[in-house]
């Protein structure tokens, strides 16, 4: 797989201590536990700017859902789970943002090719348009275990929150992952990014707070564009 590039601007981490565990087994196979597979929403966080960008050209991939509650799992969206990610997986071919469109870090669909944002966002339009409602399926940004910046979709279900990933056809709950969670979509609206509350964050004994920051050489956006304002939740 490539490296995928995630631009932060400036974020407080919870530095996670789980070990990466791969989930083999079906819902009604899963011991999900509420304290751990369930990721509480926090503090409002910035947008990633070019989730911004594409919410601007892609509008009806950045609707709000009808409800915000957690999505009921069976065996049907279980076998969505599997499909949706595994599709995407082989479908999409890995290359870097910069290689690709010249840019560090830009957001599409419909690409077949692309980094871990393509994957992400690819898997999200398809299971909305499976009929998972847009508040259970979220983009969500962290850090891989090798500290890079990285994309996902989390799928929010009564069984826990699930993670799609381009790195692995294994689907795991998100305090499985080994990875530190930075911020996602928020349920309510799509277009407003949220931080994990800390009291949900996979981390052991203690949750140990850094700052991490990732400068890299960009254009300045233009001040005069106000659709690159952040919406009201």
């Amino acid at each position: 797989m490539n490296k995928c590039v995630v631009v932060f601007s400036m974020a407080m981490v919870i530095v996670g201590g789980s070990s990466p565990v791969a989930a083999h087994l079906g819902p009604s196979e899963l011991k999900v536990t509420p304290q751990t597979s369930r990721m509480a929403e926090g503090a409002r966080a910035m947008a990633p700017i070019p989730h911004i960008v594409f919410c601007k050209s892609n509008a009806s991939e950045c609707r709000k859902g009808a409800s915000t509650g957690w999505v009921p799992m069976n065996a049907s969206r279980w076998k969505d789970l599997k499909t949706v990610n595994a599709r995407f997986n082989r479908y999409i071919e890995p290359i870097s943002d910069q290689s690709n469109s010249g840019k560090i870090d830009v957001w599409t669909i419909g690409e077949k090719r692309g980094d871990c944002e393509e994957y992400a966002i690819a898997k999200r339009s398809e299971l909305i348009a499976r009929g998972w409602s847009p508040s259970s399926v979220l983009l969500a940004v962290v850090l891989d275990t090798r500290g890079g910046g990285h994309a996902v979709a989390v799928v929010r279900t009564d069984q826990g929150d699930f993670v799609l990933d381009n790195l692995t056809s294994n689907i795991r709950t998100w305090d499985k992952t080994g990875y530190t969670w930075i911020k996602q979509q928020s349920s309510k609206n799509p277009r407003v990014w949220v931080r994990i509350a800390e009291a949900t964050q996979p981390v052991a004994p203690k949750p140990k707070l850094s700052i991490n920051v990732v400068v890299l050489d960009q254009p300045a956006l233009d001040a005069s564009d106000t659709g690159l304002r952040e919406p009201a939740l």
